[in-house]
Formats: structure tokens, C-alpha cells, sequence
């Protein structure tokens, strides 16, 4: 029972903040994700007196820690915002092993999984919103594949030598090629998008606590900028970003672990 009002609390305090994160300009306050950690560990600590054993609790430390590892080295290398490490450590405290009270590694391979599914249809909308929006898009990603062509020309062949292997062998290479050809093309529209549609120019008065693009002398975390970093910069306007919000992304995921028959079973229903 008290593992189910932990997947309840985590569910809140992800829909809370994300609204946070796209409504008030990525600006997400901590005290949500903080409550959601401390909640986590009661009410596994309640599941474990409850049940006479220490297992809960102690998936909810070993799942908040590694979570919390991961999301904080993301963090330092300027992968993710603070908020979203934060957000992550909560998700491994509240929802370590299922609703129901049970440790299951297919459980949590699947909440991996569908992160994965929620990341790229987020980013696809998202990133396709901006793309449709920008002037100029289209030829900016035909230079760039050009700019690539090399790259992009290296990466179709080994797809095609590979795919032809698996069709020798009777798996279903002509799937395995579809996907990956549409992978390399996603991850080169992306990566466009990423550098030249997700970041916007401001003046550099009005760009505390926005979260400055990268090559500019601010460092890799993604963190809003203070007035004493601004104070010294000297240049009039500032690159800011204006990345994909990733906490709904960790909300649609634990919305599909928790309410559907999603799971990487999906996968390797392909082949």
C-alpha cells in the first residue's frame, strides 16, 4: 500500500514541475523534488515496517543513489540541469520496484526503456516545433548532411554491409535497416536543430538565471547564469538556450511504465 502513495507522490511532484519546466522558462525549484526524495524514503521505510522486511527501504537507497549518481555526473558534464538530476534521484527513491510492492529487473528495465521512448517522442516534438517554426531550415539541414557527407556516407554503408549480414542469416535484416538509416538521418536533423534552432541571442542584462549555450567561457553545467557572471562578461549579447524540457519526459515515461504493457518486450519483438 505505501509503495502505491509513493508512485502516487512521484507522479505529483513530476506533474508539478513540469510545469515548472515549461512554463516558467526551465526555471524549476528544488523543494518539490526534495519533498519527493524524503516522501520516497518514509514511505519505503512504512512498506518495510509494514511487511516485516528491510528490502523497500533499501532498494529505495540503492535506487535514489544510483539514479542520483548518474543524474549528477550528467550534470558536471553538462548533459542535464540541476533540476532534472534532482528529479532523477527522486524518481529512483519513489519508484525503485513496482506499485505493488515487488523488486522486478524487468520493471525497471522497462521504466529505462519507455525514458527512452518518451525522450525521442518529446524531442521530436519539440525539436520539430522549432524546425518548423525557423526560416531557412530546410537548407540548413541538406548543408549539413552535405558538411557531412563523408560521416553520414560511412555510417549508410556499414548499415547496408551489416543489414545484408543479417539477412544471410535469416533475421530480418530490411527492418534492422530501416530503423538505423532513420536513426543516423534523426540524429544528424537533431543535432541541427540542437546547435542552431534551440538557442536564441539576448542582451546580456536580461540573461540572469537563463542557461547560456555552450563555448561562450561559462562552463558545461547547465545552470542559470548569476549577475556576478554577467557583471564580468563584456560582450552586449549573450547565446541562452532554449533546450527540450526534460522532466516531462521522466512524467510520460512513469505514466507508460505505470499504466500500460510497455516494456522492452517491444524490442525484441522487431526481430
Amino acid at each position: 500500500m505505501f509503495t502505491v502513495f509513493s508512485h502516487v507522490l512521484a507522479f505529483a511532484v513530476l506533474f508539478i514541475d513540469s510545469l515548472f519546466d515549461t512554463l516558467n522558462d526551465r526555471n524549476v525549484p528544488d523543494e518539490f523534488a526534495l519533498t519527493g526524495i524524503i516522501g520516497g524514503l518514509l514511505l519505503h521505510g512504512l512498506q518495510s515496517l509494514s511487511t516485516g522486511t528491510f528490502e523497500p527501504l533499501m532498494w529505495s537507497l540503492i535506487g535514489g543513489t544510483v539514479a542520483g549518481i548518474y543524474g549528477w555526473v550528467a550534470y558536471y558534464r553538462g548533459l542535464w540541469g540541476g533540476a532534472d538530476a534532482m528529479i532523477l534521484t527522486m524518481i529512483g527513491t519513489t519508484v525503485p520496484i513496482t506499485a505493488i510492492g515487488e523488486v522486478s529487473t524487468i520493471y525497471v528495465m522497462d521504466l529505462i526503456f519507455n525514458f527512452m521512448i518518451s525522450a525521442v517522442l518529446v524531442t521530436l516534438i519539440f525539436a520539430g516545433y522549432k524546425f518548423i517554426k525557423s526560416e531557412g531550415s530546410i537548407s540548413k539541414l541538406k548543408n549539413r548532411l552535405m558538411e557531412r557527407k563523408r560521416f553520414v556516407t560511412g555510417l549508410l554503408s556499414a548499415n547496408i554491409g551489416f543489414s545484408l549480414f543479417l539477412i544471410y542469416n535469416n533475421v530480418n535484416g530490411i527492418i534492422f535497416f530501416a530503423v538505423m538509416t532513420s536513426l543516423i538521418l534523426l540524429y544528424e536533423w537533431i543535432r541541427l536543430v540542437e546547435k542552431q534552432f534551440l538557442v536564441k541571442e539576448v542582451k546580456t542584462e536580461e540573461a540572469i538565471n537563463e542557461v547560456p549555450a555552450q563555448d561562450q567561457g561559462f562552463g558545461d553545467q547547465i545552470r542559470g547564469l548569476t549577475q556576478e557572471e554577467l557583471d564580468d562578461y563584456e560582450e552586449d549579447t549573450v547565446e541562452v538556450r532554449t533546450g527540450v524540457p526534460m522532466i516531462p519526459v521522466f512524467l510520460l515515461a512513469l505514466v507508460i511504465n505505470d499504466l500500460t504493457n510497455i516494456g522492452v518486450w517491444m524490442f525484441y519483438g522487431l526481430f
